[in-house]
């Protein structure tokens, strides 16, 4: 298990994002297709998934993969 994910988890719930939210700013910032709600849902997600990457170390691909891994959508 990466203990890394742990920290994306964190940052997950203190945004109040879901995991499809966070996976889609994942896969937009990946080139990779994905929808939102709403422009401000998308923002503030990938505003959010920014903070994940910093706090991780983890990157956005890791990210993404970890939680296709762990079933979370």
């Amino acid at each position: 298990m990466d203990d890394r994910f742990e920290k994306v988890i964190d940052v997950r719930k203190r945004s109040h994002r879901s995991w499809v939210n966070f996976y889609a700013a994942a896969c937009k910032q990946l080139g990779l297709a994905y929808t939102f709600g709403t422009d401000k849902v998308e923002r503030v997600s990938g505003s959010y998934l920014n903070t994940a990457v910093r706090e991780s170390g983890m990157s956005i691909l890791e990210i993404k993969e970890e939680i296709e891994k762990r079933d979370l959508l």
